[in-house]
Order: C-alpha cells, then structure tokens, then sequence
C-alpha cells in the first residue's frame, strides 16, 4: 500500500507519540490503513475518518501483522491505538498465562484375527 498521503485532521486531542513497540506497530498500521500520518495512540478511530470498509482492513493488517485476534466490536470497544495496545497486551499475557493442555495420544486400536 502507499504511503500516507494526508496529514492529521483536526481532532479533539493532542498528538501523543507511541509508547511501547507494539503501540508502535498499531500505529504503523492505522496509518497504512488510514492513509494520514501521524496518528497519536489517543487519536479516535472514527474522529481520524474511520468507517466501516477501512474497519476491515485495520482488522485484517491487525490480525496479519500482529497475529492477534480483533473483531468490529472489539475495534469499538478500543477506538484508539493506546487501548488496542493495551487488550492486545492483555490478551497475549492472559494466553500465555494459560496451561498447556495435552491431549492423551491415543494409541490405535489393533484388531485380532
């Protein structure tokens, strides 16, 4: 995809730059997706000019370069990179606090004659 090609619109709040690397991963995106630079990890999704097309596709570069599971509904749920950052975060802590479950490997049946 292109570079972004616009700049920031006149939103609300003050620019905030990304804090941790995958704040900044998030942000690379949405720009990407977007299509303006920079966005600030407080930025609203739709205050940017989100709709439901570029939802999508902040969905799907989420998922590909992030290997992380987003839905529309969590999307809105986290309108902006900082809280996005802080469910994805959460989500891989809560996964890897999880234990491994081991399936018993079952050995084929052998049948007698």
């Amino acid at each position: 995809m292109p570079p972004p090609s616009s700049g920031r619109p006149q939103v609300s709040n003050a620019y905030v730059a990304p804090r941790t690397a995958l704040e900044a991963q998030l942000v690379r995106i949405w720009e990407e997706v977007l299509r303006i630079a920079p966005v600030g990890v407080d930025d609203d999704f739709l205050d940017l000019g989100g709709d439901s097309l570029s939802a999508s596709r902040l969905i799907v570069g989420v998922m590909r370069d992030l290997e992380a599971r987003l839905s529309a509904g969590r999307l809105f749920e986290c309108p902006n990179v900082a809280a996005m950052a802080a469910a994805i975060a959460a989500e891989r802590s809560s996964f890897a606090a999880e234990p491994t479950i081991r399936r018993a490997r079952r050995e084929p049946e052998r049948w007698s004659r």
